[in-house]
This record gives structure tokens, sequence and C-alpha cells, in this order.
């Protein structure tokens, strides 16, 4: 996350965070089992795994995305500069 004032991620940062979400992504998902049994109750942890794995996902979907367009914007500019 970024504070004011702070400069953006490069792209190779970003590469490198999206790394360390899956990582997190997948410690989440093994760590989480998808139910517990307390006593003679199941309880279904299923949703709640899935939730906090799909808060890692929807992050390195965004990052995926911003490196798309910051490549997208600097092509555009090389573009002008070569014109």
């Amino acid at each position: 996350m970024l504070d004011e004032g702070d400069e953006p991620m490069d792209p190779e940062q970003l590469r490198a965070d999206i790394f360390a979400q899956r990582e997190k992504e997948e410690d989440i998902k093994k760590r989480i089992p998808l139910s517990v049994t307390v006593s003679i109750f199941s309880v279904n942890c299923k949703d709640i795994r899935n939730l906090y794995a799909g808060k890692y996902q929807s992050i390195i979907e965004k990052e995926t995305k911003l490196i798309a367009q910051r490549a997208v914007e600097t092509n555009y500019s090389l573009r002008n500069q070569f014109d």
C-alpha cells in the first residue's frame, strides 16, 4: 500500500509483491481447513477461507492490471517521442 508522499512501485517491485501475495494466498489455504469439528458440531470454514484467499487474488489482479496500464502508457509515450 502507498501512503501519501510515497513513490509508486516500479514493475519489478509490483512483480515481487504479486509473488508475495500468491504465497500469502496459498498459506491461508493451507492454514485454514475446510471444516473443523468441535465436539459434535462441524464448523464450515470454507467460506471464510475463500473470502480471505479471494482478497489476495483481488490484489494480484489489480497489480497485474496496473503493470499492464503502465506498459501501455510507456508504449504510448515512446511512440510519441519517435514520431
